[in-house]
């Protein structure tokens, strides 16, 4: 079962106990990434884009290739200096990265409207439920290279083929847990 949650962004109910935010269908990276690893070991192809390759400015009705859009755009150049810095983001609770933007911050509105479509869109959310704990976490750990792989087919038959031979069995009771086997 799904409902739109904002106007670009769909939950699935039912899934786990909480609503699960659906993201867009790439992959964020091609370096050290064990998923492609995968999807290259199954013979599978991926189409390569740069991150962002383009940004669509709406109210503008405009696509902007990223280099442009990064050398003339100060708002745009703004929402990629907070994500790379990080500045005000308290130590001691969790905001979400609306909050942060707006209250701690004290970004424009076109800078947020930027930050929903770039960095909530890459986390699979938006901004009024993206931690900015988790944003600092991977921001710190991130390895992966800012390529965008866009997979010759849906991201479903990724699950499909991980999944392949698993014994899944949902509902029974679990007798024992044994971890003298695991790395």
């Amino acid at each position: 079962h799904t409902h739109t949650h904002t106007r670009t962004h769909t939950q699935v109910e039912g899934l786990a106990p909480w609503p699960v935010q659906l993201g867009p269908e790439f992959i964020h990276g091609d370096e050290n990434s064990v998923l492609k690893e995968f999807i290259d070991a199954q013979g599978w192809t991926c189409r390569e884009y740069e991150w962002p390759d383009r940004y669509y400015f709406g109210a503008d009705k405009r696509l902007v290739d990223s280099d442009t859009a990064d050398a003339t755009d100060p708002d745009v150049v703004e929402v990629h200096r907070l994500f790379d810095e990080l500045p005000g983001v308290p130590a001691d609770r969790d905001v979400t990265a609306l909050t942060w933007l707006r209250d701690i911050v004290g970004a424009s509105p076109r800078v947020i409207a930027l930050a929903e479509a770039i960095y909530a869109n890459d986390f699979g959310c938006s901004l009024d439920v993206l931690g900015m704990h988790e944003a600092q976490t991977e921001h710190r750990a991130w390895n992966y290279g800012d390529k965008y792989l866009v997979l010759d087919r849906s991201l479903r038959h990724v699950a499909e083929a991980m999944g392949r031979g698993l014994d899944v069995r949902l509902n029974w009771m679990v007798k024992e847990v044994d971890h003298s086997g695991s790395a």
